[in-house]
């Protein structure tokens, strides 16, 4: 099982999600358990693709002492998780063509197996001239995935716990909105499906009513030209 150390005291979205990532970082998956129904979709997708049945679900509602509405909003600021690569690097620029202000994040912790990712994202925010944050996290345990299923679901509540602290209703993570879990691993990419990303996007909307979930990217070609469009001197500086 793993389990997710030093998470700030006021990333709230990260703090409740923390036990599900907890309980699915086991193949052996839960059958019943207390949880938003809508977050309850996100993880009957794991369910599905594991071939076990649907979660018996006792319904519970995110309480927080603060709410994310009513952000005091300076601009249109875009939040996007950035690992160096050409697919977030792409949403990013698209973001700006369509007038926020993005930002990037590079989270460390999460792909250990890639060392040189954050020399890369780096690398690229200074040569494009975009701001970059970075939030570090501790990930311990044993590890029965090659790749969690919901990795990109911790991801984003990250970025949204960081971002909505700065303003920002806008996220991204560059994920393809094309793939879905039909074609996802189980072991390997199912994190990267968007009708699980979708499904999430319901919940943080029944808490967040400025939400905007940013999806530009239909497939690695429009990624490589979108970059290579606005500057062709920063894909050899992609970490893919």
């Amino acid at each position: 099982m793993q389990f997710l150390n030093n998470i700030p005291d006021n990333f709230r979205l990260t703090r409740y999600f923390k036990t599900f990532y907890e309980l699915y970082s086991v193949k052996a998956l839960p059958g019943r358990l207390t949880v938003d129904r809508s977050l309850a979709r996100v993880l009957n997708i794991v369910h599905a693709k594991a071939k076990q049945h649907p979660l018996t679900v006792t319904p519970d509602r995110f309480v927080s002492s603060e709410p994310f509405g009513g952000l005091t909003v300076r601009g249109r600021k875009a939040f996007i998780a950035f690992s160096g690569g050409k697919d977030c690097l792409a949403t990013a620029i698209r973001a700006e063509q369509d007038g926020y202000q993005p930002t990037l994040v590079y989270i460390s912790g999460v792909n250990k197996s890639l060392p040189s990712e954050r020399r890369h994202a780096f690398a690229v925010a200074e040569a494009i001239g975009y701001p970059i944050k970075e939030v570090k996290i501790n990930i311990s345990g044993n590890k029965e995935y090659n790749e969690h299923p919901l990795k990109n679901i911790l991801i984003l509540c990250l970025l949204i716990d960081l971002g909505t602290q700065s303003g920002a209703t806008a996220f991204g993570l560059g994920n393809i909105f094309e793939e879905n879990s039909t074609h996802g691993s189980l072991d390997y990419d199912l994190s990267d499906s968007f009708d699980m990303i979708r499904a999430f996007n319901i919940f943080v909307r029944s808490l967040i009513s400025e939400y905007r979930y940013l999806t530009y990217i239909h497939d690695n070609l429009q990624s490589f030209y979108t970059v290579y469009k606005r500057d062709k001197a920063l894909i050899p500086l992609l970490s893919t």
